[in-house]
């Protein structure tokens, strides 16, 4: 290697060096400035902070007009006046997140007049108690212009600060409204077995049993089959429910919502996913509020809410028979041996026969009076008359001493019969009348009309076509 060579290796070395003290003094002085950037605003964080209290270390807190005081227990917040009391943990965890972090956004200059800022009489006072025996106040005044902020005076500081509206907001109430509530327990719609209906007049009870059959019992045990599509709207609303509003968490006088002489009383049976009986749900409902509203408080409970009117008013002011089925005329033309059907003052009997046991259309063949008809004729009077339902259900059977309009006497496979006799009531309804003569309703007169006048070209079918048979 040359001289010249050397001296260039030598020169490239100190370059290298030179430019690495260069980098390490540049890092040095970035890390100076960083730390003094943060020695900057931990110092000013300290500065914005107003109070810090440790929430292990508090042993009770004080606010309001009336005086309310919590005091830290075991296993929360209580009152000394009240040992029914105890402080909703949601309530009280706001109260120490503000205490232990109490942050100001401004502090005022020239605050002599301590009026101008609601403070020379404040709003409000708080005032805490350490396990050391400490006491710190907080003077709370007016809200600023902007309604976002507060004029707050902190322990023995004569300064004004501001700080976040929210303070005066958490730290408000009376002991009812900071008081833990009970949740109104899960009911899942689809899970609802019985629905017990107890008040002074008609009573009741809902029994839905998980599949499309429903029965709905009055206080006389009087049994009816109940409407699905009803029962599944009354299973919902409960699903729905909630509480409203908490009232009072303790309470000693229920006359005062109504709840000695309860309006009603639901009892709600549920079942688990594999059947078993979950535990029953007792809602005691009192008086109403103006805004249609019960008072309202469960089984066993001192408590009392408020809950929304729209998801029990059906059953406060219903009756078994408002739940009762519309259906009644439903009979499976697969379940059939025949058919007696009473029109015009004679009897004709209709019959399906299948030869080879299965009811495709191709096997099947349509008789009345073991005359062969049209299929089309035959089933578009069956399911006219498989099809109607009800108007209204009445809650007395009318006696009647003329001949039914229309009668159908069903006789089926397994040997059960069913009967329904129909009697024109006015120019809109008939009366049907059926389960044995025991049960009665009101069906729109349109829909019989039609089974009549479909039963009546049925007939007349077979009548012309036993002539021509006769008469070749």
């Amino acid at each position: 290697m040359t001289k010249r060579e050397k001296r260039n290796l030598v020169r490239g070395f100190l370059i290298v060096v030179i430019l690495a003290c260069i980098y390490a003094g540049i890092l040095v002085w970035q890390k100076i400035q960083k730390d003094d950037v943060n020695r900057k605003e931990t110092e000013n964080a300290r500065q914005q902070i107003l109070l810090a209290l440790n929430p292990d270390q508090i042993r009770n807190i004080s606010f309001g007009e009336p005086r309310v005081t919590l005091e830290k227990k075991e296993d929360g917040y209580g009152s000394p006046e009240d040992s029914f009391f105890t402080a909703s943990q949601e309530r009280v965890s706001r109260m120490e997140k503000d205490l232990s972090n109490l942050e100001m956004t401004r502090r005022l200059e020239d605050t002599d007049d301590l009026e101008k800022y609601g403070l020379k009489a404040p709003k409000q006072e708080i005032e805490i108690t350490m396990e050391d025996g400490a006491v710190h106040r907080i003077l709370i005044g007016n809200h600023s212009d902007s309604e976002k902020e507060l004029y707050v005076q902190v322990d023995e500081d004569p300064s004004v600060y501001l700080t976040k509206a929210v303070l005066d907001e958490h730290f408000a109430g009376d002991l009812n409204a900071l008081a833990e509530y009970e949740e109104f327990p899960e009911i899942k719609a689809e899970a609802i077995r019985m629905v017990e209906v107890t008040k002074e007049e008609n009573s009741f009870s809902l029994d839905t049993p998980g599949d499309d059959s429903c029965t709905v019992t009055d206080e006389e045990g009087n049994l009816q089959k109940a409407d699905v599509s009803l029962a599944g709207t009354v299973q919902m609303n409960l699903s729905n429910l909630s509480w409203q509003k908490n009232v009072e968490y303790h309470c000693t006088d229920l006359k005062k919502y109504g709840l000695d002489e309860p309006t009603a009383e639901i009892r709600i049976r549920s079942a688990g996913e594999d059947g078993e009986s979950l535990p029953e749900i007792g809602l005691i409902l009192g008086e109403k509020d103006g805004s249609g509203n019960y008072f309202a408080s469960l089984a066993g409970s001192a408590q009392v809410h408020m809950i929304r009117g729209e998801y029990v008013d059906s059953l406060v002011n219903g009756k078994a028979s408002d739940f009762w089925s519309r259906s009644y005329s439903f009979v499976s033309i697969s379940d059939l041996d025949y058919l007696e059907v009473t029109l015009d003052g004679e009897m004709h009997t209709l019959r399906a026969v299948s030869e080879k046991g299965t009811y495709t259309d191709e096997d099947m063949t349509w008789y009345v009076d073991k005359v062969p008809v049209s299929k089309k004729l035959f089933t578009d009077f069956y399911y006219e008359c498989v099809s109607v339902t009800a108007q209204d259900r009445l809650s007395s059977v009318p006696e009647y001493e003329e001949m039914p309009a229309l009668s159908l006497h069903y006789y089926l496979k397994d040997g059960t019969e069913k009967q329904l006799d129909y009697y024109a009531e006015d120019q809109n309804f008939y009366t049907v009348i059926y389960e044995n003569g025991t049960k009665a309703a009101s069906t729109n007169r349109i829909y019989v009309n039609a089974m009549i006048e479909s039963g009546r070209k049925l007939i007349q079918a077979a009548l012309q076509e036993h002539e021509v048979r006769n008469n070749p």
